[in-house]
This record gives C-alpha cells, structure tokens and sequence, in this order.
C-alpha cells in the first residue's frame, strides 16, 4: 500500500519513526518501534536501535514554526553533548517516518539540534530547529579595522599554515597550561583558537582563546569542559585586526578588509556647506 494512503488512513497505518543523529563522524541511529530495525537509506543499511523515543510533530504557525522536539531518555549518548558548553560542531537530525509491513519512507524532518532540556526523571528533550543557510546576515562596515572572522573566505587564511601541537598539562577553571611554548611570543594566541579530536573519529571541538598569560597558559572564553589533562590539541594565532598585524604576522595585506585611508571626520557629524 502506497505512503500516503496508509497516512490518511484511520486504520491501516502503523507509523514508525527512525531517527538519525550525527554529530560531525559521530552517527546514532533510534527506532520508535518496539525492536531493532533495518532501513536502507541512501544505499545503506542501518540497523535503528530501539530506544525509548519519540517526537511530538512538527510546529505549526506561532513563533517557531518548522521546530520538532524530541522526547528520549536521558541516558542517551546524544544527551550528553549538552551538558555544559554545546558542541561546537553542529548535531544534525534526520527523522525518517514509515509505516510497519511498508517498504515505502519518507524524509519527515531534517535540521539540528539546538538544545536539550532534562527534567531529572530519567528524560531529556531536544529542541530541533529546521536546517538553514550557515551564514550570517550582513555586517560589513567601513572602518579602519578590518571587519573579517580570522580564517573564513573572505580572510582567506589557511589556519592550517599556522596551526601549533601542544599537549595539555594543566586545566584550572577556564584556563589549560600545554608543556612546551607554541610560539614564543606572549600574546601570539590571543584571540585565536584551540581545537582537538572530540570522539576519536575526527569529530573537530574548538574554543576561542581569551588570552595568554603565558607563553604557555591561556584563558578561553567560557568553560574548559571537554579538555582533559594529557590530550593532545591544536592552537591557531589569533588577529586584532589591525593593518600590521595582517602584513607582519600572517603576510595577508591584499586580503585586509578594513580602509586604513578613512578621513577621522564624519561628513554627518558637521554642515559640509
């Protein structure tokens, strides 16, 4: 029997739901139904572990139309990836819905996951937003300081050039010490990055550095959830966009965005008649 006819039926139609959630190389795969089921998705086969889920449909109209929340159980891996600071990598949701004896499926919803919410019961809620364009709005501006996020396309700095192995030694409130200097210059990493292998599968975690207070402790901003002493990370410079900056550390003038020529005068601050 087709899809959409087993949908609109008030008898026939028995529907299951599989959701799969990735977070970066990290995959779950869960099954509403009441044992483990195969689905071929994409020409392959996944087994859907039945767990204890289930979602209450897609908004309608209000303020959040195109939300889904997710109703799991707390001890679910996934879960866990919001407790303290969310990852910094995107958790993708795809919840596929069929109907049981059916070979037919069908992409029901398809965004991440924004939040999650436990209510100390044993059950924890994700809050699913529908997927959209990763860019922001538009925020350039004429100034003399360059406008651009440090490495993205229009910086077009490869970080890779200037990317430091350090091993953690130390961690204290938001702050981590590395064993060896990364570069000897105080202040080299200030406003840049630290990022590592979250999940042993290349799943990429990164915070932004406050600053250095030496040139081997740093502060980031927020928590230091999720590094641990004895783990190996990666740190990248950080820029205070400033033209000489751009020319003596990274040799990346021709890609400065700010206007270093900008007259100090305003022609909306006085009558230019």
């Amino acid at each position: 029997m087709a899809f959409d006819t087993l949908e609109i039926s008030n008898h026939d139609g028995q529907p299951i739901h599989f959701y799969e959630i990735r977070w970066g190389n990290t995959e779950w795969f869960y099954t509403s139904a009441d044992r483990d089921l195969d689905l071929n998705t994409g020409g392959g086969t996944e087994t859907y572990e039945a767990v204890p889920i289930l979602d209450e449909g897609i908004t309608v109209g209000g303020d959040n139309p195109g939300d889904l929340r997710i109703n799991l159980a707390e001890n679910l891996p996934v879960v866990d990836l919001f407790r303290g600071t969310p990852p910094s990598e995107n958790v993708r949701v795809v919840v596929i819905r069929k109907h049981a004896d059916d070979t037919e499926s069908t992409v029901f919803f398809a965004g991440k996951v924004n939040n999650v919410k436990r209510d100390g019961k044993g059950k924890a809620t994700l809050f699913c937003s529908i997927g959209k364009q990763r860019r922001g709005g538009l925020r350039l501006t004429w100034s003399r300081t360059c406008p651009h996020v440090l490495y993205d396309r229009q910086c077009r700095l490869d970080r890779e050039l200037f990317a430091a192995a350090a091993t953690i030694t130390a961690i204290s409130g938001n702050g981590f010490t590395v064993g060896t200097e990364p570069n000897a210059t105080l202040g080299y990493f200030d406003g840049g990055i630290i990022a590592w292998d979250a999940d042993g599968l290349g799943t990429l975690e990164q915070r932004a550095i406050e600053k250095g207070t030496s040139t081997t402790e740093f502060t980031i901003f927020g928590r230091a959830d999720g590094l641990e002493v004895g783990q190996a990370v990666t740190l990248y410079p950080g820029c205070d966009r400033i033209s000489s900056t751009c020319n003596d550390k990274f040799n990346n003038l021709m890609n400065y965005g700010g206007i270093t020529q900008m007259p100090g005068e305003s022609p909306y601050d006085s009558n230019i008649f």
